[in-house]
């Protein structure tokens, strides 16, 4: 493959990050996905869009699509805490390189997928677009996914639910304190911004 620096503008990236809680402590899974937003999250109602990313696969399962972070080269330890892990994800997903190996090992990436959406093909005219004006990304009609964010922690909380190899269980009970905590805690935050304004 060839690499090359692109400019591109984005939307709102909402990353759900699959913890296992497993050996007395937290450990990141390898079933995490990304999603793109036009507005910030401010509810579990709110809905969420396919992200036309590179590296990033769509999976069929059940009534929808997975958009699978790609995490085989991940630099990830089970020693590190889990919000060490969590940022390992993010420096991956967004400081490694795009290609096509999602096309290659599981068949399509979300930005392929992506194909019908105006003006992201090649990504020349998503770069031309982004240079024009750099918050282009928020006003593009992404594909919608036909979950919310309150559906899919749900999913991911739900015993008994698989996707093939790439699917590790979280078991409810270990996993729903956590959640809550985090929930709260946005919720928290977004107040105090509120507040702060």
């Amino acid at each position: 493959a060839k690499y090359r620096r692109v400019r591109l503008s984005l939307p709102y990236t909402v990353t759900f990050a699959n913890f296992l809680f497993a050996g007395g402590r937290l450990r990141l899974t390898q079933h995490n996905e990304l999603f793109f937003r036009t507005e910030p999250l401010r509810r579990k109602s709110d809905r969420l869009c396919y992200p036309a990313l590179l590296n990033v696969s769509r999976i069929p399962k059940g009534k929808r699509h997975i958009a699978w972070i790609c995490t085989q080269y991940l630099n990830c330890s089970s020693r590190m805490s889990w919000p060490e892990q969590l940022h390992a994800l993010l420096e991956h997903l967004w400081n490694g390189a795009f290609n096509l190996s999602s096309e290659r090992h599981e068949g399509e990436s979300w930005y392929t997928a992506c194909r019908s959406v105006p003006n992201l093909h090649p990504i020349e005219q998503w770069e031309r677009e982004s240079q024009r004006d750099d918050a282009w990304a928020l006003n593009v009609p992404w594909l919608s996914a036909p979950i919310s964010v309150g559906e899919l922690i749900e999913e991911f909380l739900s015993a008994g639910e698989t996707c093939g190899p790439l699917w590790l269980f979280s078991r409810r009970d270990t996993t729903v304190p956590i959640v809550s905590r985090f929930v709260t805690f946005s919720q928290e935050q977004g107040r105090s911004r509120r507040k702060a304004v």
